[in-house]
This record gives C-alpha cells, structure tokens and sequence, in this order.
C-alpha cells in the first residue's frame, strides 16, 4: 500500500480498526508491505518524519528548537540573536570582535540532547555548533578519554545519517558534518552558513 500525503489533513483506516489522522504541511509518499499496518505505527513514523524536517529543514538551513520556539539560520543575524528568547539564558563563549560567539544552553533536538553554540561574524551567524551530551560521556574532564570522544561522534554521525542520510553533506546555504577536532579534543556537528 503506498500513501501520499500533500498537506490538509487525512485520516486512514487500518486492520486492527484503528485510525490515523495526519495533519501538516509537509508533503511524503511511503510504501508499507507485509499485511497492512496499525495506524499508531503509521502515526508514529510520520510524527518522526514530520519532525525531522521540522528541525533541521535541509532546504534552507534552518535550525528550529522546539524548546525555545526559534528559527535559527542563514538570515538569523546577531541582532536577531539579541532580539530573541534563546538571548535571555546565553552566556559568551568566546568575544574577539568581528567574532563572537554564545553558548545557548542544552535542547533535545530528535530526542538527542545536545549544547547549541551559535559562532557569529559581526552581524552574520557563521556557524552552529552541536554537542550531544550524556552522563556516560560527560562524567568530567578528569574522565575525559579520546575513546568516548569517538563514541560521541559515533551518536552525532548516527543522528545525522537518520536526519539527512549523510553525515557529511553540502549544501546550496552550506554545509552540516560531524567531526572530531583533535586539537580541542572534543566532537560536535557543524551547520555552516556560507553567505
């Protein structure tokens, strides 16, 4: 059976009796095999997908966090950063004008938690910088090893391959990849802007 959906809403019935109602604005088509399907399964897929284009739209760059309802991407300027609800909790990572740099707390972002560092140039937001974070990982430096550095970039390469289907990829606004910076020690996923 194969669905497509374009974006009003659309209910379907599945073999146990159940429904689904999908509402959006995003279009998909999928194929289900194997004997019909339960409509919870089919609304937990689809609330999965819907999401991972709500998060990261892959067209423009946006970053979106659910947490702090905000819109974070090519055109998102410093000002704006200033402007915004994600300013009022920031603290400064690192200020040597032009560049300029704010720590904007943790957020789950397709149940991944993760630090979101916002690196500006002047007015232009350069790049983001995500940090997954879990207490096997982050006990304290003292505990820091170069092996949980790699099982870190291991969860943000497996994040990003579900998100984009690539953990390295180029885009038309820039670019997203993981990576490990054995100059810092540490491993992180990087939205570049390029304007």
């Amino acid at each position: 059976m194969t669905l497509s959906y374009k974006g009003a809403t659309q209910q379907f019935n599945g073999r146990e009796g159940e429904t689904a109602t999908l509402f959006g604005h995003c279009p998909f088509s999928l194929s289900l095999r194997g004997g019909g399907f339960a409509p919870r399964h089919l609304s937990r897929y689809v609330a999965s997908l819907y999401l991972e284009i709500l998060m990261i739209d892959t067209i423009t760059g946006d970053l979106f966090i659910e947490s702090v309802p905000s819109k974070i991407g090519v055109k998102f300027t410093r000002q704006n950063f200033f402007s915004s609800l994600l300013a009022q909790r920031a603290s400064v990572i690192v200020k040597n004008e032009p560049y300029c740099s704010f720590s904007v707390g943790s957020h789950e972002i397709l149940d991944l938690l993760v630090s979101v560092s916002l690196w500006f140039f002047g007015e232009q937001l350069e790049f983001i910088e995500l940090i997954h974070h879990s207490k096997e990982l982050d006990s304290s430096w003292a505990d820091w090893s170069k092996d949980k550095e790699i099982r870190r970039k291991q969860i943000h390469d497996d994040w990003l391959l579900a998100l984009t289907g690539n953990a390295t990829h180029s885009y038309e606004w820039g670019g997203i990849w993981s990576e490990f910076d054995a100059k810092t020690g540490g491993s992180s996923i990087i939205i570049r802007y390029s304007w």
